[in-house]
């Protein structure tokens, strides 16, 4: 399936700088990399992608990464990108690590932040369970599903603080090392040789 994306700078194409294509971790969407995806797009395309079942994109009761490096495929097909570099985030990087290993020519560089190509035990279970709990008919707004969980999940609170704060950490890092890469400090332009 095509996925919903966005692109950021030039329109990518076969004779200019390698494009960059985002997606994002589990629970988010492409919004969640706009401000770093647009200071990248000064020096070449960006690509930033809604992953299946979430944000703007298609839903479908398959969420396997199989089925996502096919859709991520499909999308890079649609919009004629032959090779990118690849940047995920979390479930993103998982897909894309799954993906540079289906279709290495499609992928010149892979970034992976908040991820590791290992099987990890679910940690997110209890938040899907307390979730699906819910009466979503008792409520009127947004706060008072918050007010709902937050005697569920109070617990993990403090975990998911924690983990916010290395994601913003990570997502500065990244920001410096594709910055670094990708501009010839010589002459400030796009360095598409390494």
């Amino acid at each position: 399936m095509v996925l919903f994306h966005r692109i950021l700078g030039a329109q990518p194409t076969s004779e200019g700088p390698t494009p960059l294509v985002v997606l994002h971790g589990l629970l988010g969407s492409s919004d969640n990399w706009q401000t770093l995806g647009s200071r990248w797009a000064e020096h070449r395309p960006v690509v930033l992608i809604d992953q299946r079942n979430h944000g703007r994109s298609p839903h479908h009761p398959s969420h396997v990464y199989p089925d996502m490096v096919v859709d991520l495929l499909d999308t890079l097909d649609h919009l004629g990108i032959q090779q990118a570099d690849l940047l995920g985030h979390s479930m993103g990087g998982k897909t894309v690590m799954h993906f540079a290993d289906r279709h290495p020519a499609r992928c010149r560089k892979l970034i992976i932040a908040d991820m590791a190509p290992i099987a990890f035990p679910p940690h997110h279970t209890p938040l899907f369970d307390a979730l699906a709990a819910l009466d979503l008919t008792r409520f009127d707004r947004r706060q008072e599903v918050d007010a709902a969980l937050t005697e569920t999940v109070q617990a993990n609170q403090a975990d998911l603080a924690a983990g916010w704060i290395a994601i913003l950490a990570l997502q500065a890092q990244v920001d410096e090392k594709v910055a670094a890469s990708d501009i010839d400090p010589a002459n400030g332009q796009p360095n598409d040789q390494l």
